[in-house]
């Protein structure tokens, strides 16, 4: 059976403060990343807006 126990030592025997520093760091630059891309979205679709023009609806 495996053996639950909760403690500091236990979080230090098994790496978790190096383990709990690296996925912090992985998830502030994806949420960093995100965060720039939807910054830059406005240009972005204005490009989009110059190479793919709306289609003009036809008057009778």
């Amino acid at each position: 059976m495996v053996d639950l126990q909760t403690g500091l030592q236990n979080i230090t025997a098994g790496q978790g403060l190096a383990i709990t520093a690296v996925g912090m760091t992985i998830v502030f630059a994806a949420l960093s990343m995100i965060s720039l891309f939807i910054a830059r979205l406005p240009g972005l679709l204005r490009l989009v807006a110059v190479v793919f023009p709306e289609a003009v609806a036809a008057t009778p």
